[in-house]
């Protein structure tokens, strides 16, 4: 069995898909694109299918995995920053150059009771301060990549070096998270 091939029944095998889900064969795309000469309209009906498929199967497979979908109410002492350090990680390594929000009651409380925990969560599954992330300030110096979108100040943000960001937001302020577009929530 060929890498290819290998690799393709690894993924079918964790990834489930709601419906079924065709992996996109761009030899075959191609073929059946030549094939169809200069019917612009055959053609295009083609380059239709080809397109929803791959967008629907990104699609599933974001809804799937999106950290939005994660909710968890636990009291004091249940490990909660560690698990958001671990939530953290995850979207990093799953959503690069991507910009998410950590929501707290204040900045004081972010920074002096929430991130010293989530950075020691962090820590555990492989990120760490000032190689990986940086806290407040931007990581361009460092050769870190920049996010889509980029912040007008980076006081209230971690920068990580595959570009996401997750800026601290507070529920005190509104002007904290207003306008921002997030593809998770912590």
């Amino acid at each position: 069995m060929s890498n290819k091939k290998s690799i393709r029944k690894l993924i079918q095998a964790k990834y489930k898909p709601s419906r079924k889900v065709t992996f996109f064969d761009h030899h075959k795309f191609g073929y059946e694109f030549g094939k169809a000469g200069g019917n612009a309209a055959k053609q295009l009906r083609l380059i239709s299918k080809a397109f929803s498929s791959i967008m629907y199967a990104y699609s599933d497979l974001y809804r799937r995995h999106s950290v939005n979908s994660l909710r968890k109410f636990t009291g004091r002492g249940h490990s909660n920053s560690i698990n958001l350090g671990r939530e953290l990680s995850s979207a990093v390594k799953n959503f690069p150059r991507s910009t998410g929000l950590i929501v707290g009651e204040t900045f004081v409380q972010i920074k002096s009771r929430k991130l010293p925990s989530t950075k020691e969560g962090m820590e555990m599954f492989g990120l760490y301060e000032g190689v990986d992330y940086v806290v407040g300030k931007c990581g361009k110096e460092l050769g870190f990549e920049m996010p889509f979108q980029l912040p007008n100040s980076w006081q209230n943000v971690i920068h990580f070096r595959n570009g996401t960001i997750a800026v601290m937001v507070t529920l005190d302020n509104l002007n904290s998270r207003r306008g921002l577009r997030s593809d998770f929530i912590l």
